[in-house]
């Protein structure tokens, strides 16, 4: 295997770890979402929880992911271990499901084309 090969099959690698880790916190943030829902209504009371965003944590408090919505949409925001993001899952008005680095670059997306100029 050339330089290169090794090169391009570790970003493979760490992409498909980032999008492994960006569903189970899709999938988690949905559970909370639903699990707020749920708890939430009582019978025919109209309470609402509202936030701007809910931050999950471990037990000693620290950081490990953020769920939001902004004016691009609803985003599952993942931190590295020093609480930087590391990866953003985001959906949003278009139909589609975008996978981005913790600088907002999108590397894997689902749903509506979007036009992109791949730079390397």
């Amino acid at each position: 295997m050339s330089a290169d090969s090794n090169t391009q099959a570790s970003r493979i690698i760490r992409l498909e770890r980032q999008v492994q880790r960006a569903q189970a916190i899709a999938c988690g943030g949905t559970l909370l979402a639903a699990t707020l829902l749920l708890t939430g209504s009582h019978g025919t009371s109209a309470e609402v929880v509202q936030a701007e965003r809910f931050e999950l944590v471990t037990m000693q408090g620290v950081r490990q992911a953020i769920l939001s919505a902004d004016t691009l949409g609803f985003a599952v925001t993942l931190l590295d271990a020093k609480g930087r993001p590391s990866g953003i899952l985001r959906l949003n008005d278009a139909p589609r499901v975008a996978v981005q680095t913790g600088r907002g670059r999108e590397v894997a997306g689902l749903g509506f084309p979007q036009v992109h100029h791949l730079t390397e």
